[in-house]
């Protein structure tokens, strides 16, 4: 008997710890899923707003030098005209001329300014002396000066002609011309040209030679600062019709384009590339003209990398469907070894040359990838728990079938019976010990203890849970404090008019936390969205909205936290149907989101923002009476709402429930 009692007694113990084994095992892999869910979730999220981001950045790039170019070809036809003018007139001294030797031996007064300078051989940034009020004039090594005399007394007032148009661009680098003769001038004055240099030979001079109009010039090095260029160039003409030579103007690369206004969690690690597509002899491939990258003093703007080849096929295909497509595309290939997101956008109506941002996936993710690692380090400390309550409890049960083990008929089958129901998730079931003191007594209580002990994992592990959307709500509080603010005031509202309503306090809890999190998807819009000082533009204003669906995108993989993700998605449907993002109509809309509907609304009213002050309490409950029955919220509820600020009022509240201007909605 004594036997049979201790095969039943074993049997027993193992079928009350099975439970809690596959309990531990079950929410370790649950939290397991729903971390790695979340890290993915959040970085398809991340990486989609880093590629609108790229995108928008690309287009203000091509906007800008579409724009420049626009204007830069205004002036450079202006600049002809002038010059063309000066050679219709006859010889004669017109102005104070200086040559450049004059400037590198320092006969010319000159100034430095930030914007120009020359790059040594280390590219280093030297200060290259300029004059604003003189032009400087070359003439190429063997040229005879007499051949030059008499258009150099015509274009001795050329200063004049450049600083009107260099008042018009003043972001234009250099102005200069070049006739078939040889004569150059160039605004502002310098010197630092280089032994041999014949500006008949130079790429500007031979495409706007062939050109009837502005024509653009393809990047190349500048011959006295050695910064890389773009620019304009067209012919201008004698009296006669003959050709007299090209006059052109230019910009600095390194002036033009700056991976600002970018995420500053990436911002840093961006890469802005100026790329070529070659084709012809030994081609095709890419060649990478010039670069952004802080870590090396030799690839940057102010200094060209030479022959640098981007050859991987792959990468070829990306270009030429940019190159087909003429606007911008987001791609993602490796560079230097990593996984990246390239953005490329054409620079010029042939789209050979392109302007291309490179930003590391890693530095996209940095957050999901912190996220993750959270989950999982709580899933271990959870997992070790749950072995040690197992380990105690086994310990527990094999002391007391060691020491006593009798009477196992009618109690053993009311544990057996607690153990069945605590495997099916009723954790409040328990065994009724009662007055016993014998080891069926002690077995009973070793049951009701693993129940708590599994009952308190599941606390924890709810706890960890929303710490981990406190996690994410603080970081939303660090980029804008507004929300914050914002969201105690909609909870402590929301929760006042649930206890009004008679809810329980369970529902009440649900309701706190959910109002606190309800504007978590914030996270996902954009700084200049969310901290922006003035009104929002339609455009924006459709961003912001879309936070509603980032919070439930967030919350929705949570099963046990249904009720938060159902505030946070459906706190901006109306009453009549009219709301977003679903459209939901009456009761359809839960009731905990119709509450925080209300409380948003009346926050919005009466809370200060950025842009603007809060109304008074009387004016923002005037809207309510008024607006009660047009169909935004739920007439029950905001009656019973408009009776509490009503009694509030009645009983002098405190001072400071001021806020926003009339018919702002809430966001």
């Amino acid at each position: 008997m004594v036997r049979i009692r201790w095969k039943m007694l074993i049997l027993l113990l193992g079928a009350s710890l099975f439970p809690l084994a596959a309990l531990g095992v079950f929410s370790h892999w649950a939290a397991e899923r729903m971390g790695l869910d979340l890290a993915e979730r959040s970085a398809q999220v991340l990486e989609e707003k880093t590629e609108a981001s790229l995108r928008e950045k690309a287009r203000d790039f091509a906007s800008q030098l579409e724009s420049q170019q626009r204007l830069m070809a205004v002036a450079l036809r202006l600049q002809a005209r002038g010059v063309e003018k000066l050679l219709a007139k006859p010889p004669g001294r017109g102005g104070d001329v200086a040559w450049a030797e004059e400037f590198d031996q320092g006969r010319v007064a000159t100034v430095t300014s930030p914007q120009y300078f020359l790059v040594d051989e280390n590219g280093r940034r030297q200060p290259q002396p300029i004059s604003f009020d003189r032009p400087v004039f070359y003439l190429p090594h063997g040229v005879p000066p007499g051949k030059a005399r008499d258009d150099l007394e015509r274009l001795g007032g050329v200063g004049a002609v450049y600083r009107q148009a260099h008042e018009a661009v003043p972001f234009v680098h250099w102005h200069y011309t070049a006739l078939e003769n040889g004569l150059h001038s160039a605004y502002p004055g310098h010197g630092a040209y280089p032994a041999g240099y014949d500006p008949r030979r130079r790429p500007w001079y031979v495409a706007g030679r062939e050109a009837r109009q502005p024509v653009g010039i393809e990047a190349s090095v500048d011959a006295s600062s050695h910064r890389v260029i773009f620019g304009l160039a067209m012919p201008v003409f004698r009296p006669n019709g003959a050709m007299a030579g090209v006059t052109a103007m230019d910009v600095a690369a390194d002036q033009l384009l700056h991976p600002d206004n970018l995420e500053p969690g990436w911002a840093k690690s961006t890469h802005v590339m100026l790329v070529s597509l070659v084709e012809g002899k030994g081609a095709p491939y890419l060649r990478v003209f010039a670069q952004s990258d802080a870590g090396s003093p030799r690839q940057r703007w102010d200094l060209p990398l030479g022959e640098v080849r981007l050859e991987e096929a792959g990468m070829m295909a990306a270009f030429r469907a940019a190159s087909a497509g003429g606007a911008e595309s987001v791609f993602r290939l490796p560079y230097r070894g990593e996984a990246s997101l390239w953005c490329v956008v054409p620079m010029d109506e042939q789209r050979k040359h392109f302007i291309t941002l490179v930003v590391p996936l890693r530095k996209v993710l940095a957050s999901a990838v912190q996220a993750r690692e959270y989950v999982w380090s709580r899933t271990q400390w959870q997992s070790r728990v749950t072995l040690a309550a197992g380990l105690v409890v086994a310990m527990l049960a094999a002391a007391l079938a060691f020491f006593r083990a009798r009477s196992l008929t009618r109690p053993l089958a009311d544990m057996a019976d607690t153990a069945h129901a605590i495997a099916h998730g009723d954790l409040a079931s328990r065994v009724e010990v009662g007055e016993r003191g014998d080891e069926v007594g002690e077995l009973g209580e070793a049951v009701n203890r693993m129940a708590s002990s599994i009952e308190s994992l599941l606390r924890e592990q709810d706890e960890a849970h929303l710490e981990m959307m406190e996690s994410l709500s603080k970081a939303l509080e660090a980029r804008d404090a507004y929300t914050a603010r914002h969201s105690s005031q909609v909870a402590r509202f929301s929760v006042r008019l649930g206890e009004r309503l008679g809810l329980s306090p369970e529902e009440l809890e649900i309701l706190r936390r959910g109002a606190m999190l309800h504007d978590l998807g914030k996270i996902g819009v954009r700084d200049n969205v969310l901290n922006k000082a003035e009104r929002l533009s339609e455009q924006e204003f459709a961003e912001m909205r879309r936070h509603a669906g980032y919070t439930n995108a967030i919350m929705r993989p949570l099963t046990r936290f249904r009720a938060f993700a159902e505030i946070a998605a459906w706190h901006h449907e109306r009453w009549d149907g009219k709301g977003y993002p679903d459209g939901l109509k009456g009761e359809a809309i839960p009731l905990l989101a119709r509450i925080v509907a209300i409380a948003d609304s009346w926050d919005a009213m009466t809370g200060d923002r950025v842009y603007r002050q809060g109304m008074p309490v009387e004016r923002a409950l005037a809207i309510l009476r008024r607006e009660q029955d047009d169909g935004q919220w739920d007439p029950h509820l905001v009656r019973e709402f408009i009776a509490m600020i009503e009694e509030d009022i009645a009983k002098q509240a405190p001072k400071g429930l001021t806020a926003a201007s009339e018919g702002g909605e809430a966001v």
